[in-house]
């Protein structure tokens, strides 16, 4: 069920918006001030999917009258989560549209505005089912802007499902053998992925770079062992065309020989060593440092 968090010091409304949510399929938690709604997303937030919040309402329980300052204070607060990588859906709700257009027109913690008098509930309910589902790819975006961009401009479609996967694992912990296998292979694919991005200008000079290459692309293909060939490019690079900074180097070839050592080509999970969920899920974020350098030797 899709969990709501809805802040309005409307009793009455506060009433029917869990009783239409719950009609729709949502689960709707209401506060009638932002300072004890606050208190709640502080210690759930990961446990909401989306929050509706008034234009004009109470700050805290003790305020006398709404005025938008609840607005102003939670403005505040989601941009603060989302400079720490944590991102939910936020629209506003309000009957009082004009008087906080200079609020929500510059930020970018509100997707919406809609006006009490000319938008029903349930309208607003759909309208946040459909960000909710676009919220995953949100928080990989927010959690790792430059590999999303990096996807985004330089894999196939198919390798950009595969940085989502394994993007996902990270919230997806397991001590199964098969989810620590099939986490690793997932890896070591996206590794390989990564390392052939090189751009090609870097095989052709001079001639024996070229050749090097066609030798190893002949030696270790796609269907066979294509994480060695990774590898062995990395090597080459760091040595004589594109000088690889060591720490990219050495988390390149440490994915590849825990995935590939440890996964592929093991089946025991009972061996004397085998990847912690720990430790698979450190080398997802090594991986993903990666991603900075990357950015900075491949233009447009």
């Amino acid at each position: 069920m899709i969990r709501i968090l809805l802040s309005d010091d409307n009793e009455s409304f506060r009433q029917s918006s869990r009783e239409i949510g719950a009609a729709l399929g949502f689960d709707v938690a209401t506060f009638d001030d932002w300072e004890n709604a606050q208190v709640e997303l502080d210690t759930n937030f990961d446990q909401y999917h989306a929050v509706i919040i008034d234009g004009k309402g109470r700050l805290r329980d003790s305020a006398k009258a709404e005025d938008t300052k609840h607005l102003i204070e939670a403005i505040g607060w989601f941009r603060e989560q989302r400079a720490k990588k944590r991102f939910i859906p936020v629209v506003v709700y309000t009957g009082f549209h004009p008087e906080i257009d200079s609020l929500t027109n510059t930020s970018d913690q509100v997707l919406k505005v809609f006006d009490k008098s000319k938008t029903k509930y349930e309208d607003v309910l759909q309208f946040l089912r459909t960000e909710i589902a676009r919220l995953p790819e949100q928080k990989f975006r927010t959690a790792f802007p430059s590999v999303y961009l990096f996807s985004e401009k330089h894999f196939s479609n198919i390798n950009k499902k595969l940085v989502r996967e394994v993007y996902d694992l990270t919230g997806r912990k397991s001590d199964d053998f098969i989810w620590k296998k099939n986490s690793l292979n997932a890896l070591r694919r996206l590794n390989e992925a990564l390392v052939d991005t090189i751009p090609s200008c870097y095989y052709s000079s001079p001639f024996n770079t070229r050749e090097y290459i066609d030798k190893i692309k002949r030696e270790s293909t796609i269907n066979v062992n294509s994480g060695n060939r990774s590898v062995k490019f990395i090597d080459f690079f760091h040595n004589n065309v594109l000088k690889v900074p060591n720490p990219i180097s050495y988390t390149i070839k440490n994915i590849y020989d825990s995935a590939s050592t440890y996964a592929s080509h093991n089946d025991e999970s009972q061996s004397n060593y085998y990847p912690s969920t720990e430790m698979i899920i450190g080398l997802v974020y090594s991986h993903f440092g990666c991603y900075h350098w990357f950015n900075q030797i491949i233009k447009d």
